[in-house]
């Protein structure tokens, strides 16, 4: 007896159940009364992780803020602090 018996090397299907529904999520299949459950509680999880994965748009005025030190912005107020 080898590695693979006979009769079982193909497990896919050869055809596509029109019953089952892929999630444009996560790429999951359903049969329709669970894709209607899940569908939309994945697409909330995936709209958080992508708003907690997003990086902060660029912004020119806090980045020269951070890079500032304190001796320069005093010297840009003109040396009042």
């Amino acid at each position: 007896m080898g590695g693979t018996q006979k009769g079982f090397q193909n497990t896919q299907p050869s055809y596509e159940d029109p019953s089952i529904k892929q999630c444009p999520n996560c790429m999951r299949k359903f049969n329709e009364d669970a894709a209607e459950r899940h569908f939309p509680v994945c697409a909330k999880k995936a709209k958080e992780n992508a708003m907690k994965n997003k990086k902060p748009a660029y912004n020119p005025t806090l980045q020269k803020a951070k890079t500032m030190s304190s001796s320069n912005i005093t010297q840009s107020l003109g040396g009042q602090y």
